[in-house]
């Protein structure tokens, strides 16, 4: 049960984040005060900086995607063990018995 909370955690984080890039980068986001920068003092112009954070962001997205895939296999996990007794007590074989020597 440890794992899906500390799951269900890391996707709030990363699903805040997530949102507040997708704000940031909407039609009336802040993105566009940038637009008009030229090149930073590395050499790198704007336009690459916004890319590469982009595709961070991206990769970012992937990975909430990933961790919401692994939530639901989770849950569907703690789900079919806590079934189990039930399955196990319903199950035709209950009916033998076994005597090994």
């Amino acid at each position: 049960m440890r794992t899906l909370e500390l799951l269900q955690q890391l996707l709030g984080v990363l699903s805040e984040t997530v949102k507040a890039w997708e704000r940031f980068t909407s039609v009336k986001g802040d993105a566009g005060y940038f637009s008009n920068i030229a090149s930073c003092r590395d050499g790198f112009s704007a336009h690459q900086v916004f890319r590469a954070i982009r595709e961070t962001f991206d990769a970012l997205e992937d990975l909430r995607q990933k961790l919401l895939n692994l939530e639901k296999s989770c849950h569907n996990s703690a789900q079919a063990v806590s079934r189990s007794p039930m399955i196990l007590e319903n199950s035709p074989f209950n009916r033998f018995s076994f005597n090994f020597v």
